[in-house]
């Protein structure tokens, strides 16, 4: 029976669990979500190749745990299904999701920009109407 060089296991042990602590660190912070799940992907790509393994039950988890408040709604659906999300279908809706707050931010920041103007013309209006009134002083 061959034996095992310890200093390969070792440095296999301590790569994996290097690896596994910087996947289980990350967040998306105030990055887009593709590039989380991309740096979330290559992490689980490079855990793979040292033989070690984690399901996608475990990698769906890790990805929700680390989208933070704004994805809270969508992660709470996801976690409510019966059945376990792929990794593929969950990129395309944390996508899409993610289009879907660009747009409400979008309308948000229109309507106050509206606002601010019709507040502003109406105020604009209301001086020139005071400064047309005439003098009743006489």
């Amino acid at each position: 029976m061959a034996s095992v060089d310890p200093t390969i296991t070792a440095t296999s042990q301590t790569q994996i669990f290097s690896l596994r602590d910087q996947l289980a660190r990350l967040s998306k912070d105030s990055r887009p979500v593709a590039d989380y799940l991309h740096q979330v992907r290559s992490l689980y790509n490079e855990i793979a190749t040292t033989r070690a393994t984690i399901t996608n039950d475990e990698l769906v988890v890790k990805i929700l745990s680390g989208l933070g408040f704004d994805f809270c709604e969508i992660s709470t659906g996801i976690r409510a299904r019966d059945s376990i999300i792929s990794y593929d279908e969950l990129y395309a809706k944390l996508i899409d999701y993610e289009l879907f707050l660009r747009h409400e931010e979008l309308k948000k920041e229109t309507s106050s920009i509206t606002g601010a103007m019709v507040t502003r013309n109406r105020s604009i209006n209301s001086n020139n109407c005071t400064s047309r009134r005439p003098n009743n002083t006489s």
